[in-house]
């Protein structure tokens, strides 16, 4: 009688156990799970921010550079003039939500960059243009040259801040795509598989090998 007992207890308790370690296991899952589709939301918003800004700054600098041309050759269309004006629009109707965006991401220091090295040399380029179109007069070389210099130099700072917004982009992708592995290290170097350790003897890095990563750890 006592024996049935005994096996009786020990078959709940197996049961019991085994249920509340799937469950464990199963709400690790869950929650792992929420927080890659969270950094996926993240990712794809950085990187839909860092198109806008590549959007909008070429436009911008591409009709900037049209109309410094058009009017250094006295050959300044109605239809240049719009553009260029619409792009003016286009970009300072966005710059402060673009701010916000890259604020939301922790990236604020971005939009100084953009405000300080991009915005205000176009701000710089677009005096000089309005003066001469307001004005009407003949076009003052040094005034032109000054123009495009603040131009390119915010297509090259343009230019870096999508290349750094690329690279914290691409960054954060990997982040996602490594998540359930880990860089094999000496504390770790127990759970890599023998395939694993087999190449490391091998490998000219064995350090940069990765491994899976423990799931009562994820």
């Amino acid at each position: 009688m006592f024996d049935i007992l005994k096996i009786l207890i020990t078959f709940i308790l197996t049961g019991f156990v085994g249920v509340f370690i799937s469950h464990k296991f199963q709400q690790k899952n869950n929650q792992n799970q929420l927080r890659i589709k969270k950094a996926e939301k993240k990712a794809a918003e950085l990187k839909a921010i860092r198109d806008n800004f590549e959007k909008l700054s070429s436009e911008r600098i591409y009709r900037t550079r049209q109309i410094i041309s058009s009017i250094n050759e006295k050959s300044l269309t109605d239809k240049e003039r719009e553009g260029y004006q619409d792009s003016v629009i286009d970009w300072n109707k966005n710059l402060n939500a673009m701010f916000f965006d890259l604020s939301s991401h922790k990236l604020y220091e971005f939009a100084i960059r953009i405000e300080i090295d991009v915005h205000n040399e176009l701000a710089t380029a677009h005096l000089e243009i309005k003066k001469e179109i307001k004005n009407n007069k003949s076009v003052i070389p040094a005034d032109l040259v000054m123009a495009l210099k603040s131009t390119n130099r915010a297509y090259e700072s343009a230019r870096k801040v999508t290349k750094s917004l690329t690279d914290i982009a691409d960054n954060r992708w990997d982040e996602i795509k490594d998540y359930d592995s880990e860089p094999l290290t000496y504390s770790n170097i127990h759970q890599a598989s023998t395939i694993t350790l087999l190449i490391a003897l091998f490998h000219k890095s064995p350090l940069r090998l990765r491994i899976n990563r423990s799931r009562l750890n994820r």
